[in-house]
């Protein structure tokens, strides 16, 4: 190939190329807008008391989260998850069987432990732990744990206090929950009750209440 052929090649190489990087970054900057669109709706049906984790999911035209990891919401997206996962366990709200319930109970404690182990972001890092500890103490005891549920749940309380030392929400439950293990010691008996804890929190988990029994 002679100088000049070489020349154009590389030039045609080069448009290729411009073609491709221009081609990509309309199709990021749809997958972009088509986020926004998303968690907005999550969020909308999430305060409708119509949880679903998939609401958060969408199908983008750049593979790997390239969108959402430039927006930088993949954390917040987890969260959202985790929070909606959570509402389904909530009695009257999923309409899941009791071995559903089960099943999402145990991936909502696993997301929302991850989401507290995160801390970038101290507020929803406390949030989650709150909700964990809810979980947690909602959970029948297992031969294959360490501690037990209360034991967990109270970890988890501690936490969220520790990390949010102006939640309210988790000293409340925190409170509730040490008043409600000395009335069992009294009584020599437990006497949990499924779903005392919180309500389902709204606002695509931004601020979830979590209140009490």
């Amino acid at each position: 190939m002679t100088g000049t052929g070489r020349r154009r090649a590389a030039a045609m190489a080069g448009v290729a190329v411009a073609v491709i990087l221009a081609v990509v970054a309309v199709l990021l900057a749809l997958d972009v807008g088509g986020w926004r669109g998303t968690v907005r709706d999550g969020d909308l049906r999430q305060a409708a008391g119509n949880p679903d984790p998939g609401a958060w999911d969408r199908d983008d035209y750049v593979t790997g989260e390239a969108a959402a990891r430039l927006l930088g919401i993949r954390d917040d997206l987890a969260f959202r998850r985790a929070v909606a996962r959570f509402s389904l366990t909530r009695p009257g709200v999923g309409g899941l069987s009791p071995a559903d319930v089960h099943r999402t109970r145990d991936r909502a404690l696993e997301d929302l432990t991850a989401v507290a182990a995160d801390r970038d972001h101290l507020s929803r890092a406390a949030q989650a732990a709150n909700l964990a500890g809810i979980l947690s103490a909602e959970s029948p005891a297992s031969g294959t744990s360490d501690i037990s549920p209360a034991e967990a749940a109270l970890e988890s309380f501690r936490s969220a206090i520790a990390l949010d030392p102006d939640s309210e929400h988790a000293k409340r439950n925190l409170e509730r929950l040490l008043r409600t293990l000395r009335s069992e010691q009294r009584t020599e008996g437990p006497t949990r009750q499924q779903g005392r804890f919180g309500r389902s929190p709204g606002g695509g988990g931004l601020s979830p209440p979590g209140e009490g029994y």
